[in-house]
């Protein structure tokens, strides 16, 4: 897994998704090879350091505070070498399942932080010792409870972008 080279484009450029009101930036992202021929993969893309985060958890009582799911996908496709925000959704044909992320919608949402200092994006690939029918529309909670103990290896890669 790695960036995609040239970085992030400016905000607006390409992106369709829109999050109260701001344009969510398109940012790419390149897969490599599971470690484990018969595992189970997940990638999850979590943006961090988003501030009104702990105020949202502590009113919807949420169990991922201070994290923020962009996207949950289990397997992620192996015929595809690049994600792009919004290139595709719940019509996934690889048999990959997606997960829901905290835009409420199913599939990938690149970033979109607050104006500012830079901020934290975090997508981690986990080799998991489940099995392949991990349930579409899995959430972030449920997801690390059915992860617990069944992690095998996992590899991570920590951006930072900023408005």
């Amino acid at each position: 897994m790695r960036w995609m080279q040239g970085g992030l484009p400016k905000l607006g450029q390409k992106a369709k998704l829109q999050w109260r009101g701001t344009t969510v930036a398109q940012m790419d992202i390149a897969q490599a090879r599971p470690p484990f021929k018969s595992a189970e993969v997940l990638m999850v893309f979590e943006p961090r350091d988003v501030p009104w985060l702990w105020l949202m958890s502590r009113t919807q009582r949420r169990r991922d505070m201070l994290i923020i799911r962009g996207w949950l996908v289990t397997p992620p496709p192996v015929d595809y070498d690049v994600y792009a925000p919004g290139s595709w959704s719940e019509r996934l044909t690889s048999g990959a399942a997606q997960g829901r992320n905290d835009f409420g919608r199913t599939g990938y949402a690149g970033p979109c932080p607050p104006h500012g200092k830079p901020h934290r994006y975090i997508f981690t690939l986990y080799a998991l010792d489940l099995p392949p029918d991990l349930p579409a529309g899995l959430n972030a909670a449920r997801l690390n409870s059915l992860m617990r103990g069944h992690i095998l290896a996992q590899a991570s890669l920590t951006g930072l972008y900023q408005r």
